[in-house]
């Protein structure tokens, strides 16, 4: 049985989650922002990937 970080996601599964456009996904992917692998011509995402990318990017902002 996988876990849930080993489960695969397509782009726009990403876009969803992020709430943004599927070619701004891309863009996370092609910066090397992103960690993706191309399975024949689409790439996947590990929601471990995403975790860490949502990590690495998060700010805080302070509150006045």
């Amino acid at each position: 049985m996988t876990s849930i970080e080993d489960r695969f996601l397509t782009i726009k599964e990403v876009a969803g989650r992020l709430k943004l456009s599927p070619r701004t996904s891309q863009r996370f992917i092609d910066n090397g922002g992103l960690e993706a692998v191309r399975v024949g011509r689409p790439y996947r995402i590990t929601q471990r990937a995403l975790d860490k990318y949502l990590e690495r990017n998060r700010f805080y902002r302070k509150r006045n």
